[in-house]
């Protein structure tokens, strides 16, 4: 720099001195601006860094709110919940509920009321009337949610899926499993008669179940995929042979005649309680060690309301966690005085009592009848319409008739387990199920739809010789080939195609509507299973290309008994 200086001083500079401190200013600003923009990317990588470590402390906070919101559910899940179990009210709502409004006030962390056995009034009874309908018009508020089975006829084939009364009162229907308060509860409506108890293609004969009804039951909660237990079995009726492997003095202080199918349905479920009614009296079996799970079951029989002294007790109090919540070496720890199972499988009668067949004499099990079955339909509904309105004279005067009138129906609920109140599902009438291979005329008597998913034989006989001796016509050749071109053609927008290739039920239930609305999905069938699940709420378009918009779906129904099979639905 100092030549370069000496040198700008002679007065002749060469070009090469010029060009030289050209270089000279350009390799110093370079440095100058590089020196810069190492600073610049420095805090560049500052800003970043501090960035990243919020974000970092963003997602930790998140994931440990998260975390903490899920240990508090689980814990919330997992603590014990308190209910009261009661036995037969029999419409004798003003006793029940009052007594439990102030077993509640010196119990506020009671949280919901089983009932078992009969809660509506019987035709022949002449309950406290006036009690019951200031609950059912709400004039009176039930104190807790309160679930319930019964042995009425009209109930049962007016809401075979349940039904809310009123407020905080649901009727749980024929049955199934419904999650209350975090516990798996099973459930059977319906009383056991001999005589109804085998009869083919129904759940219930009136009041009575049928060996459908316990069959699907079992099978509802076999085919459960998380392979969850009950915590409570609700029944009406007590099961036979609960005074099996004890010692006199434990057995009931009275004889009780109990049905040998709840015995059955008790030892297939292995609930950890069994709590039942209709016999009023109170009785508390000693656990017993269930056969396959080896935990602890407590059977607890439940006096009338109203009914006084020990022996006739009505309302029990429970605490207990739900057991999908518990260690399993926790629920297989057995309490003092536990007793060997008094109950047999289905196959062996060799204790327990015997179901008696049903012979000539007794006459041939009812069987399902059109006429009487609509008629039986009608009076159900009028029967519960008339109870809603108060009108306790047309109630029973209906209610003494549909059980003159021994209607059948099926009433499997496969309702979504959730807690709080139940989902209003649509009645058995005027729907059908999907895995029908039989379109049923449109005009035909609702109440007298079956709702299995299985076509009895005679339909399917039916079908062949309806497929026999129909000719393929002009029109029938034409749909098919325009359903064949529907299918070649990908769905338009908006249309979810399901393609089923398997064999089993698709277990899909169907208004009448054209195009017809999906009203209910059941649990562990194909559509079921299918993802994404066939939606409830859908709307089917076609099946197998044919449309199901246009009046004539016969091709679209058959196409049901084969596979693969393929169905275009609206979500």
């Amino acid at each position: 720099e100092h030549q370069l200086r000496a040198m700008s001083n002679t007065p002749h500079v060469s070009d090469d001195v010029a060009a030289f401190r050209e270089r000279i200013r350009k390799r110093n600003a370079e440095r100058e601006h590089t020196a810069y923009m190492m600073d610049r990317y420095g805090e560049l990588d500052r800003i970043k860094k501090e960035a990243e470590d919020k974000q970092k402390r963003a997602q930790a906070e998140k994931q440990a709110a998260l975390t903490k919101k899920v240990t508090d559910k689980i814990a919330q899940e997992a603590r014990p919940h308190k209910l009261f179990v009661s036995g037969d009210a029999r419409g004798n709502f003003g006793k029940l509920f009052s007594t439990v409004s102030a077993q509640v006030a010196k119990l506020p962390d009671m949280e919901a009321l089983l009932c078992a056995g009969i809660t509506l009034p019987e035709a022949q009874q002449g309950a406290d009337d006036e009690s019951l309908l200031s609950y059912l018009k709400e004039e009176k508020i039930i104190p807790l949610e309160t679930f319930f089975v019964d042995c009425c006829p009209a109930l049962i084939a007016h809401a075979p899926h349940g039904q809310e009364l009123c407020k905080n009162l649901h009727f749980l229907g024929g049955y199934g499993v419904k999650v209350i308060c975090g516990l798996r509860v099973a459930f059977l409506s319906g009383v056991y008669d001999p005589a109804c108890y085998d009869t083919p293609d129904a759940d219930f004969v009136g009041g009575a179940f049928t060996s459908t009804a316990i069959s699907g039951l079992k099978k509802l909660i076999a085919e459960d995929k998380w392979k969850r237990g009950i915590d409570i079995l609700l029944t009406c009726g007590w099961p036979a042979g609960l005074e099996l492997k004890l010692e006199a003095s434990a057995q009931p202080s009275e004889p009780v005649s109990g049905a040998a199918p709840l015995a059955e349905l008790c030892y297939a479920l292995e609930p950890r309680y069994h709590i039942f009614g209709t016999a009023d009296l109170f009785y508390q079996r000693p656990p017993f060690k269930s056969p396959r799970r080896e935990l602890a079951c407590r059977c607890i029989g439940l006096g009338k309301v109203g009914s006084s002294g020990k022996q006739r007790k009505w309302l029990h109090a429970l605490s207990l966690s739900p057991m999908d919540c518990m260690k399993r070496d926790d629920l297989k720890q057995l309490p003092t005085g536990t007793t060997p199972c008094p109950f047999v499988p289905s196959g062996d009668a060799s204790a327990s009592q015997k179901r008696p067949a049903t012979s000539a004499a007794d006459g041939e099990p009812k069987a399902k009848r059109g006429p009487a079955s609509q008629q039986g339909g009608e009076d159900a509904s009028a029967a519960m319409a008339a109870l809603r309105a108060g009108d306790m004279a047309t109630y029973r005067s209906l209610l003494a008739k549909v059980q003159s009138i021994q209607t059948c129906l099926s009433a499997a609920s496969s309702e979504p387990e959730t807690q709080g109140k139940l989902k209003q599902i649509p009645k058995a009438t005027g729907s059908q199920w999907l895995d029908e291979a039989k379109l049923y005329d449109a005009e035909a008597s609702p109440s007298s739809l079956p709702m299995s998913a299985k076509a009895s034989p005679t339909h399917e006989a039916a079908d062949e010789e309806e497929e026999a001796e129909e000719p393929e016509t002009e029109e029938t050749l034409a749909a098919k080939k325009l359903a064949q071109e529907n299918l070649s053609k990908p769905p338009p927008k908006g249309i979810v195609r399901y393609t089923f290739r398997d064999e089993g039920l698709l277990g899909v239930r169907l208004s009448r509507d054209k195009p017809p609305w999906i009203l209910e999905v059941r649990e562990g069938t194909l559509a079921w299973r299918k993802n994404p699940r066939v939606p409830v709420g859908g709307v089917l378009h076609a099946i197998n290309g044919f449309e199901l918009s246009k009046g004539d779906n016969k091709l679209a129904i058959k196409a049901l008994a084969k596979r693969p099979v393929v169905m275009d639905v609206d979500w």
